[in-house]
């Protein structure tokens, strides 16, 4: 977004993807045919043995790491035609999250028929619900962060709230768990160090602030009040 901004200021649109239902509706035969060219002979009849294995013709569970593997090959083809073909030189994927920076709207409603036909051809289909085109001036969320720029074209990233919320009761439901003797508050504590270790990519200097004493208080037993989304991105852009 930042490289984006030099060349084009303000002026411009993010197309957002998704896929429906990315590795449960993923196609068996597609999968291991397209490992085939990625990897080497002995690797691949390997990886071909465990996918064999996996129930069903469609579907995966993500939890395997040859099927990790899978999942950000796949679409291997794809992200070379977006760069190589469409030339969009603005572009990001994770697994099945795409956006797509471009200054002209009509362009990038064409690039999303041509990775819809693309993606069709790989019995993939676009979550529509999640897949949209707006002003780059808006808010863009992508794993766990919103992305929008100040007026003056700084890039701001704030932790999604949702993202926050959810990691908080997660967090909760942890604490339980240790005063029933079935988790050790080592456990906790280490995995909101590596949670906190995840939010310091965006500005979050008062958003671990407001954590920490949260976590503090929930040892104590109190019970604090909830984040605000409004005070959240108030706080954290100051």
């Amino acid at each position: 977004m930042r490289a984006y901004f030099q060349k084009n200021g303000l002026e411009g649109y993010a197309l957002k993807i998704d896929i429906k239902g990315y590795y449960p509706n993923m196609d068996h035969a597609f999968a291991v045919n397209m490992l085939k060219g990625y990897v080497d002979s002995t690797t691949f009849e390997m990886a071909q043995k465990i996918l064999d294995h996996l129930p069903g013709e469609v579907g995966y569970n993500p939890g395997s790491q040859i099927v990790q593997i899978v999942g950000i090959t796949a679409l291997d083809k794809i992200d070379h035609y977006i760069k190589d073909v469409l030339k969009i030189d603005c572009y990001v994927r994770y697994m099945d999250d795409f956006v797509l920076l471009h200054h002209d709207r009509a362009y990038l409603e064409m690039c999303l028929i041509e990775i819809r036909r693309m993606l069709h051809e790989q019995k993939m289909e676009i979550n529509a619900k999640k897949t949209t085109i707006i002003p780059i001036t808006a808010p863009v969320k992508f794993l766990g962060f919103i992305y929008r720029f100040s007026s003056s074209g700084k890039l701001i990233i704030l932790a999604d709230p949702e993202k926050i919320k959810h990691e908080r009761k997660k967090i909760v439901r942890m604490v339980a768990l240790v005063r029933k003797g079935e988790l050790t508050k080592y456990d906790v504590d280490r995995h909101f160090k590596a949670y906190k270790a995840s939010v310091r990519y965006g500005n979050s200097h008062n958003l671990l602030h407001r954590l920490n004493v949260w976590y503090k208080g929930l040892w104590e037993g109190e019970k604090p009040d909830e984040l605000s989304e409004d005070r959240e991105e108030k706080n954290d852009v100051a």
